[in-house]
């Protein structure tokens, strides 16, 4: 077939689909699944690239060569709704009357499917209901802004994708260094079964940088938004993010390294509980350092707290930890009975398991924050055993109020916030000097107009 257009044959009749006219980088992506073949591609593309443009006519043209079931996959159920099955180009057309009124059989408006009269079916869904697609055979899936979406979605729908030898497009911009992140690596790892492109509006042209800096000049966007939405950086962090800029800096001191457990400490566990997510962060206190060795959380439903114990003892056993007593950091809910039972604490029930532990002091959670942020410059953080917990500390943010257009201030409560969460107890039960964030930032500026130097310095000063 051609990158432009597809002749299709309904009946006696022969049409020719040639609505869609992709710019010179969509054209490529159209050879690269059609003629290349790839099944799995990452498409890390720039805002305002056409995406979902590109999205539904590959989409389109794969149901009309090859009959099958076919998945449109969005953040939220909603979104899809509005970006997809209502949404519009910049010319008024709707992008879904890129599919040719004369191959389809029927529409179901509440379920968002189409189907066709080849007996093709392209659903559109959101990846906060993907349970109810787990099994599902299908024949492509295409992720829409896969950065933001639950990356479960995707492990759950793979088995059936696999059955069916079927294609995974994912489509996407950058938020920080997240799954979608972790997705690239794999892709630059493994070119001969994937194909990965990141372009930004350097290389697209679809937008002038010049237009980009009357936008910043102006205040509809900030410049770390920017490089994020039209420059493709990753090194920014995510907007919004709380430790985002102080993860970066420990990556510049070079205190995200192997951080082996030396014996003549003993190790302390910062834990989280939550419903859905239970987090420990193991560590330990050498004169004015904090070095995070480990980390664990599990999103097991009905797990209990017999489990975490078991991972308690196991990494004394098998790692060689020595702990403190007490041993562990709790969280105030940890005084509730959930897990002991009507008549016992969960405190109670983790003493009976052989873990003494505190009750962290309780604090507004924009306090605690604060104090996270002051302790950063005693950090060291294990690269390896806590890979995770790095991730999650970056991509910690605030809400985001869509009718305001704004940030609200108030953390988001997503697969980010236990861990993060976690580390907050873990420092507010440390010593502190008092230092605020403010004062560590002008340190920091202090340092970059030296050029750098002194970096090393501002991260070992022993005051912290």
């Amino acid at each position: 077939m051609g990158t432009t257009s597809l002749s299709a044959t309904t009946g006696a009749k022969e049409i020719t689909l040639d609505m869609f006219h992709p710019r010179d980088y969509q054209s490529r992506a159209l050879d690269i699944v059609f003629n290349k073949k790839y099944k799995k591609c990452l498409f890390y593309w720039a805002r305002r690239t056409g995406k979902d443009i590109l999205g539904i006519n590959i989409l389109n043209y794969a149901a009309l060569l090859n009959p099958g079931y076919y998945m449109y996959v969005f953040p939220e159920y909603q979104q899809a709704r509005k970006a997809l099955w209502r949404g519009l180009t910049k010319e008024g057309k709707k992008i879904i009357d890129y599919i040719h009124p004369d191959t389809i059989r029927k529409i179901n408006q509440q379920q968002m499917t189409i189907e066709y009269k080849n007996n093709s079916i392209i659903q559109v869904v959101g990846s906060n209901k993907y349970d109810s697609h787990r099994g599902v055979g299908c024949s492509g899936i295409i992720y829409s802004e896969y950065a933001y979406q639950d990356p479960g979605a995707h492990i759950a729908l793979s088995p059936g994708l696999k059955y069916n030898d079927g294609f995974a497009i994912f489509l996407t911009t950058i938020n920080g260094h997240n799954h979608a992140k972790d997705l690239w690596d794999i892709a630059m790892a493994n070119p001969d079964v994937w194909y990965a492109e990141k372009l930004s509006i350097n290389d697209t042209k679809h937008i002038s940088a010049e237009d980009v800096q009357k936008e910043i000049d102006r205040g509809e966007i900030s410049w770390d938004m920017a490089q994020q939405e039209y420059f493709s950086n990753w090194d920014i962090g995510q907007i919004g993010s709380y430790f985002g800029k102080y993860i970066q800096r420990l990556r510049l001191a070079e205190r995200i390294t192997s951080v082996p457990y030396d014996a003549k400490f003993p190790v302390k566990v910062a834990w989280d509980i939550g419903n859905d997510t239970t987090a420990m962060i193991f560590y330990y206190v050498d004169g004015p350092h904090v070095k995070i060795i480990d980390y664990y959380e599990n999103a097991g439903a009905g797990v209990g707290l017999e489990h975490y114990a078991g991972i308690f003892h196991e990494y004394a056993r098998t790692k060689g930890y020595i702990y403190a007593t007490p041993a562990c950091v709790f969280p105030h809910d940890m005084i509730v009975t959930e897990w002991g039972g009507p008549n016992q604490t969960r405190l109670q029930k983790a003493r009976d398991l052989g873990m003494t532990g505190i009750i962290c002091e309780k604090k507004e959670v924009d306090d605690g924050i604060e104090v996270v942020r002051t302790t950063f410059p005693r950090l060291w953080i294990d690269e390896v055993n806590c890979k995770l917990l790095i991730k999650h500390l970056g991509n910690y943010r605030q809400k985001w109020d869509g009718k305001l257009m704004k940030y609200t201030g108030e953390p988001m409560h997503d697969n980010a916030s236990h861990a993060s969460d976690a580390l907050r107890y873990l420092c507010i039960s440390l010593k502190k000097d008092g230092i605020s964030a403010l004062d560590l930032d002008s340190r920091w500026a202090s340092v970059q107009g030296r050029g750098g130097a002194g970096l090393q310095g501002f991260f070992s000063d022993n005051k912290f």
